[in-house]
Parts: structure tokens; C-alpha cells; sequence
């Protein structure tokens, strides 16, 4: 045994990798595998839209609300990447790499003689868990573009303060110019600004000669060409630029300090200190917590395969680099933690003061990107003191987590993008197309709800009016805000991002994907086909919903692969939807048909409200057998027929004997 284990590691130490090969293959092994199942997201779908409907510059004009230069910086990458998916999943996961390669340089530039300590943070740096949205790759490519910009930024300063003559002028302005793009982009990382100071006055300290005041007057002088256009982008800001957006209107920021000081600022104060909290600490276990309870017994299994191949390839490179340092370690382990300490404050500072905070619900974690650099070099402070053999041990419990994070995180995005494609197919399946004026509302099961109406009218106007460069569909939430508004058939207009559109709740088209095994059900009020798997608000809305707005044309409209993906195959609720169409149409001959071919292929449904065109359709034809066959399946179901029955007893008589016939088949005399 001792024979194999001194083998062992001899072929581990003959491993040997450069540190920012080590941070290269765990991004890579960390966020590439899934890229492929990944679609668009949320933010992305107002900006695909109008890229596609409008043209990339109509980018621009969407950010001119709150952040002009993102908008040009957007569109630019919009017309390399148009809407090309995997495009977009390629191009994030490769800037989100190279940021973890510049974080990198920029400790090595730092402590160039600590090779293994800054690999490991870089190495934690990279895949952080605590930021997820990764796969929103449109809506967060100019994030991370924003963060490698700061991260360059403050190593170009430290190679400025290192180099003389021209190189160090060149240095400092290209610093310059990548911190005023870094703030251009996004107005809250200017906390990266605070940083810089400290990392040049240790680089100036770097001369024992030169005095305290010499050393202060010349980190001053280094600082200044960043510190110019800092507060001319801060001037610009303040008292020129206009937010249309409250939450990057500095104005009604104001307004709420003025009105409220004290309890805003005891808050902000709490805020900040929770950020640091949720940064350092609980990004380590809550988001693994959330995002792997729902794995299933083989998922868990392949994350934590994926887990272990990547704390196998940090523990090659740990094998050959593991040696004692040649520094003292108490003022270096002092150091690291000052500086991440300052970086998780420095960069929550801007996010807390302007009323937003770290939240690993929702897209809140974005505040993260920033602190994240600071994270790991307090985890490193923490773990410092150990020997080697427990900094190794607990390295690879972090990276474990880390990995095993994304890998739930993926399986997410992964559902979702799944969740959203059946809808939208379903709906084409369903609607050839639809009723100018009609406006949708859309439902998804949990955890997969839709966050804000341009989810829904984005897609929906890229399918059925792809050439109109206007919302001709619009679309809307349920919420707490929009459900009175829906009840009450209110009619009203919108504007997003200097888009107006008019919503108008008199002619709603209700949609909803009840559950992951159920098809998407389109309601109608005459009919009262809810199935029991409905949520409260969706049952409220189903009577105001009428499938007369949708037409059944000659041109059916069908969503565009490369922005939905393929066609998927044409399983159960395929049939469902060309028989709730057929049903719409009347065509009675049709719908049998298609009954007939879903029970000679076998196929059956989860969800049996879904079997009632195939009932009607064999109850409209006389063939009374299998009509019977299907109600008996039917009513087994007593939440369905419940909710069924009692509309159908509070609507006028039945007018004719088939109707008859299905009302009493199902309900009975109750």
C-alpha cells in the first residue's frame, strides 16, 4: 500500500499546471457543459426583440433611460451575435473566464511571490457560487465586461506604478480609460475606485526610502489619472444625467434621504453589513442548498462527479505547489484581509446607498460580482493560519460546493428554457395566430414564473409579428398590481424603455402551463375547463379569457429555431393542442382523427382536462362508446369535475342533446 500511495503521488507531482491554465480549465469545466440547453431569459427577451424586430442600434435607444453607453456597448455585441444562442452562452462563459485569468494577474501583480495562494483565490474567484445568472448571458455579458474592464483597470494602475518613462504613462491612461468604460457601463462598481488608493500606496511603500508624506503625495499623483475622469463621470451623473429608472434616478434617491435620513441610513447600514454576510459567507450554502434540493438521485449523482473532477484538478495543481513560503505570514495574511475586507465594503457601499442589496432570490446575486474578489481574499485570510494539509482540505470542500452549485444551477436554467420553449411551441400548435389587440397573459409553474410582462410579449411579437418593429401583442404579469386592473377589463398605456404599447385587459388571452407534466391550457369562458392543478389567480381570470382571438389562417406562424430551439417532438400534447384547435373550428372529423392516432400510438395524458376535446369530439360524432370510455377517465378526477360542473350548472340549459349528453355524462344530476 505504501508502494502505490508514494506512486500515486509521483504521478501526481509529474502534473504539472500554470496557474492560469488551472483558473482556464475549471471556468471551462464549470459552465460549458449545459451551454447547449441554455436559451434566453428575462432581461434578454426585450432586447433580443428589439434587436431583431428593430435593429441592433434600437439597443441604444432602449438604455437611454439609464445607461446610454451599456446600450452602445450592447448593440455593438448584438450585431456579432444576433440571436444566435449558444453565441451568447460561448461569449459569456468566455469573459466570465477572463475575468477570473485578470483577477489573477492582478494578485500576482500584487503578491508576485505567493504563486499557490493567488491561484487559489483565483481559482475560488472563478467560480464563485454566489453569483448564478450566468446562463441570462445577453442581459450579463455587459456586466461581466464592466468587471473585467474594473479588474484590468486596477492591474494596469499597479504595472503603471511598477514601470517608468512612456510605459508608465501608457499605463495610467489605459487604466483611466478602463475604469471610466467599467463605470459607463454600470454606474454602481464605481466602489472599484475606492480600492485603488490602497493598492498604490502599497506599491509606492514598496520604497522603504521615501517618507510617509512623500509616499502619500505620490500615491495622490498616481491616483489622479483615474481620479479626473471618476468624478467627472460622478458630476455627470449627479447633476446632469436624468434616470428614467427609480431605481438609477439618483434624484428620487436623494428624495428619500432627505424625507427619511436616519431610518434610511440604520438600514443601509444593516444592509451593508448583511451584504458582506451573504457574500462571504452564505454563498457557500444557500444558493447549494436551493438549487440541489430538487435534484433528483441521478443529478446529484453527476454534480457531484462534475464536483469532484474539479477539486481533482485544483488537488494536481496543489500537489506540485504546496511549499513553505518565503514571506513572514502574519503581515501578509494582514494585508489580504484588509484589502478584502475593503473590496466586499468598498463595492457594496455604491449598491446598498442606492436602495439594493444581495439577494440570492431572484437576480439579486448580480451585486455579488464585485465583492466576490474581496470574498475569497477573506476565505484565504480564514484559511492561512492552517497547515497545508487542512488549507488543501478545505479548498476542495469550497470548490465542491462550487461546482456542485452550478451544476444545480444549470439543471435550472436548463427546466427553464425547456419550460419556456413548450409554451411557446404549444401556443403556435394552438394558435395559428391571433387577433390584433389581443393581449396575452401568461402563466408558469413554480420556481419558473414570469418576472415582467416583456417575457411574454418579447417572444410572443418575434413569432407572430416579427417584421412590425411595435408591440402588436402586448403582454402582462399577474401580480398583486395587475390582477385588480385584469378583474376590472381596464384599458391603458405602457411605456418600457421608450416603447409604448396599450394594454387592454377587455381582450385577454389567458395561457398557462399549470404543472411540468401538464400542456400549456389556452381558457376560454364558455367552456370551464380548469384543471385542478390551476393556481387561485389563474381560476379568477379563466371566464375574462376567450379563444375567439385566436385565428386560424392560411400563414401559420412558427417560432424561429435559432432563437427557440427545435421543433420538439410531436408527443401527447402536440395532439391536444390541434384538437383544442379543431374543436374551436368545429371540425369535429378532425378531432377524431387525431383521437384515434393518440390512442393507437399510446399516448396518454397527465393532466385529464385535457381529454375533454377528444370527448366532445367523439360525443359531437355519435360514437358514443368512446366517448363514454373517455368520461369514465374523466371522472376520476373530482377536483376537475367539481370546478367543472359547477360552472357549467350556473350557465343557461344545455340547447341541444349532445350538449346535454356531456353535461349529464359528467356531472350527473348533482
Amino acid at each position: 500500500m505504501t508502494d502505490i500511495k508514494n506512486l500515486t503521488i509521483r504521478v501526481l507531482k509529474s502534473v504539472k499546471l500554470n496557474p492560469y491554465l488551472l483558473v482556464f480549465l475549471l471556468g471551462f469545466l464549470a459552465f460549458t457543459p449545459f451551454i447547449t440547453t441554455f436559451g434566453f431569459y428575462r432581461d434578454d427577451w426585450h432586447v433580443i426583440w428589439s434587436g431583431i424586430s428593430r435593429g441592433a442600434n434600437s439597443i441604444i435607444d432602449l438604455h437611454l433611460v439609464d445607461r446610454p453607453f451599456m446600450g452602445v456597448v450592447y448593440a455593438a455585441v448584438f450585431k456579432l451575435l444576433g440571436s444566435a444562442r449558444i453565441g451568447w452562452q460561448i461569449y459569456i462563459v468566455i469573459l466570465r473566464i477572463c475575468v477570473g485569468l485578470g483577477f489573477l494577474w492582478l494578485l500576482r501583480l500584487i503578491w508576485p511571490k505567493r504563486e499557490l495562494e493567488t491561484a487559489s483565490m483565483a481559482t475560488l474567484y472563478v467560480i464563485y457560487p454566489g453569483f448564478l445568472q450566468l446562463p441570462q448571458a445577453s442581459s450579463y455579458q455587459v456586466h461581466f465586461l464592466a468587471v473585467l474592464c474594473g479588474t484590468l483597470s486596477l492591474a494596469f494602475t499597479i504595472k503603471g506604478c511598477q514601470s517608468s518613462g512612456f510605459r508608465k504613462i501608457i499605463w495610467f491612461i489605459g487604466s483611466a480609460i478602463l475604469s471610466t468604460t467599467c463605470y459607463l457601463i454600470m454606474e454602481w462598481m464605481i466602489g472599484l475606485e475606492i480600492i485603488r488608493p490602497v493598492i498604490i500606496y502599497w506599491q509606492v511603500c514598496q520604497d522603504e526610502k521615501m517618507d510617509r508624506w512623500r509616499q502619500i503625495r505620490k500615491t495622490f499623483l498616481y491616483w489622479l489619472p483615474n481620479l479626473i475622469p471618476f468624478f467627472t463621470f460622478i458630476l455627470w451623473r449627479f447633476f446632469f444625467f436624468k434616470s428614467a429608472r427609480a431605481a438609477t434616478d439618483l434624484g428620487s434617491l436623494k428624495g428619500l434621504y432627505l424625507s427619511q435620513p436616519l431610518q434610511t441610513l440604520s438600514k443601509n447600514i444593516i444592509e451593508l453589513i448583511k451584504g458582506a454576510i451573504d457574500s462571504i459567507f452564505l454563498a457557500y450554502g444557500v444558493p447549494a442548498y436551493q438549487l440541489t434540493l430538487s435534484l433528483n438521485t441521478r443529478e446529484v449523482i453527476t454534480g457531484c462527479v462534475f464536483a469532484l473532477l474539479g477539486a481533482g484538478i485544483f488537488s494536481l495543481f496543489w500537489v506540485n505547489r504546496a511549499k513553505p513560503t518565503l514571506e513572514k505570514v502574519l503581515p501578509w495574511r494582514k494585508n489580504v484581509a484588509i484589502l478584502g475586507i475593503l473590496i466586499v465594503l468598498a463595492t457594496l457601499f455604491p449598491v446598498v446607498m442606492s436602495n439594493r442589496t444581495v439577494s440570492f432570490q431572484d437576480t439579486f446575486d448580480r451585486y455579488t460580482l464585485l465583492p466576490m474578489a474581496g470574498v475569497v481574499m477573506i476565505l484565504w485570510a480564514l484559511i492561512d493560519p492552517f497547515q497545508r494539509k487542512t488549507q488543501a482540505a478545505i479548498l476542495i470542500i469550497l470548490i465542491f460546493i462550487s461546482f456542485l452549485t452550478h451544476y444545480g444551477n444549470a439543471q435550472y436554467f436548463k427546466e427553464f428554457w425547456e419550460t419556456q420553449r413548450q409554451l411557446w411551441w404549444q401556443l403556435t400548435w394552438r394558435a395559428p395566430d391571433l387577433e390584433e389587440g389581443t393581449t396575452l397573459v401568461a402563466n408558469l409553474p413554480s420556481p419558473f414564473q414570469f418576472s415582467e410582462g416583456y417575457e411574454i410579449w418579447g417572444p410572443a411579437n418575434l413569432i407572430y409579428r416579427p417584421d412590425s418593429g411595435k408591440v402588436e401583442i402586448p403582454a402582462e404579469i399577474i401580480n398583486m398590481e395587475t390582477l385588480p386592473r385584469m378583474l376590472k377589463s381596464e384599458r391603458y398605456g405602457k411605456t418600457f424603455r421608450r416603447v409604448d404599447f396599450t394594454l387592454d385587459f377587455g381582450k385577454i388571452l389567458l395561457l398557462s402551463l399549470p404543472g411540468s407534466q401538464s400542456c400549456l391550457h389556452i381558457f376560454d369562458a364558455n367552456r370551464g375547463e380548469i384543471s385542478e392543478n390551476e393556481n387561485a389567480a389563474v381560476r379568477l381570470l379563466a371566464n375574462l379569457s376567450s379563444e375567439k382571438r385566436i385565428l386560424y389562417t392560411e400563414s401559420i406562424f412558427a417560432p424561429q429555431p435559432t432563437i427557440f430551439g427545435k421543433e420538439p417532438d410531436h408527443r401527447w400534447c402536440y395532439y391536444y393542442q390541434r384538437a383544442a384547435l379543431a374543436r374551436q373550428r368545429k371540425d369535429w372529423e378532425e378531432v377524431v382523427r387525431l383521437g384515434d392516432l393518440v390512442a393507437e400510438k399510446g399516448f396518454i395524458p397527465s393532466d385529464t382536462s385535457e381529454l375533454m376535446p377528444f370527448y366532445e369530439g367523439y360525443a359531437q360524432l355519435g360514437k358514443i362508446d368512446r366517448a363514454n370510455e373517455i368520461g369514465s377517465l374523466i371522472r376520476t378526477d373530482e377536483n376537475f369535475i367539481s370546478l367543472y360542473c359547477l360552472f357549467r350548472k350556473s350557465q343557461p340549459p344545455p340547447l341541444g342533446k349532445i350538449e346535454e349528453y356531456i353535461l349529464f355524462n359528467i356531472c350527473g344530476n348533482n
